[in-house]
């Protein structure tokens, strides 16, 4: 039992449970991509061409949760129980 805490422990503390972007520019536009975290059975989306950088980085998020809410980690409702 002790071993198994410990594992946690130290996976928790070096584990980055947070998105990363990554933004290109691409053919007169901005591209983002965001990877989400080890643990998500989403690993990593592409938005779409977008003019300008901070809004590739919300077209990215959308994507992000459109394919999270594939996969039922999202619900469609705001107030989930």
């Amino acid at each position: 039992m002790w071993v198994s805490n410990h594992l946690a422990a130290v996976v928790c503390r070096y584990t980055q449970l947070r998105p990363r972007f990554s933004t290109a520019q691409v053919d007169g536009g901005f591209q983002t991509t965001v990877v989400l975290p080890n643990n998500s059975p989403v690993r990593m989306v592409t938005g779409k061409l977008q003019p300008r950088r901070p809004l590739a980085v919300h077209s990215s998020c959308l994507e992000a949760i459109k394919e999270l809410y594939k996969v039922s980690l999202l619900c469609g409702c705001y107030r989930c129980a």
